[in-house]
């Protein structure tokens, strides 16, 4: 199994080759050997900072229910790693849509400092694929105006939502039902320029819980606006 580069192919990529998703969504990573190896550094600011897995099945057998996790006992106080709870079916010879998703989370870092994070990758039959990402705390990355989105996902009680301004704005950010109806206001104000999270509750204005359901959350600053879905269950 391999992971699939989605920028373009210029020529092969080398160990320790830096890309920076800070501020982004999504970022796609490949690996370098079939079996283990290891991939590019990231460069990460503060907070949380979601990458994508896209696999790659080079072998002569369908992979079915392929997971990713991570040792957290080998990671240092400044940095913490989810691993969305989810699998994909990696069919011989393909590259599915479907991704698996990590958020890796900065805070407090020492400058420049660097970490190895093992990732590794099992089946459904317990056969591994072991790689190691280097992570560098890069509080100098400049952001751009970002929903970045909300972890976890679905929640229960609360989620902690993340968005970046590239300059000092007005923003707003709210939450709506799947009806268009408000049902909490987490921020209306002047936010500084950087990386910020909220954390909703789960609770409407009026203090209520919330219906379990899908509730739409939406970032407006100038004129920047995007949405992302949460899953709220009881």
């Amino acid at each position: 199994m391999r992971f699939l580069p989605i920028f373009p192919r210029k020529e092969a990529p080398t160990p320790m080759k830096r890309i920076f998703p800070s501020c982004i969504s999504f970022l796609v990573l490949y690996a370098l050997a079939a079996s283990a190896g290891e991939l590019p550094t990231l460069a990460l600011g503060d907070g949380a900072n979601r990458v994508a897995l896209a696999l790659v099945n080079t072998s002569n057998t369908d992979l079915s229910s392929v997971s990713v996790s991570v040792e957290r006992a080998d990671l240092p106080a400044w940095l913490s790693v989810q691993c969305e709870p989810r699998t994909v079916h990696v069919p011989k010879g393909t590259q599915p849509r479907e991704k698996l998703s990590l958020v890796f989370t900065v805070q407090n870092a020492p400058a420049g400092a660097v970490a190895a994070v093992p990732l590794t990758l099992r089946d459904s039959l317990g056969k591994t694929w072991n790689y190691t990402i280097a992570v560098k705390a890069d509080t100098k990355i400049p952001c751009v105006d970002a929903l970045i989105g909300n972890y976890p996902n679905p929640f229960n009680p609360t989620t902690s939502i993340t968005y970046s301004l590239k300059e000092n704005a007005r923003a707003s950010l709210v939450v709506f039902n799947t009806l268009g109806q408000k049902v909490r206001t987490l921020l209306d104000g002047p936010v500084s320029a950087g990386k910020h999270t909220v954390v909703w509750d789960g609770k409407d204005d009026a203090g209520r819980v919330a219906s379990s359901g899908v509730y739409i959350c939406r970032l407006e600053t100038g004129a920047y606006r995007k949405t992302i879905k949460m899953l709220f269950t009881r």
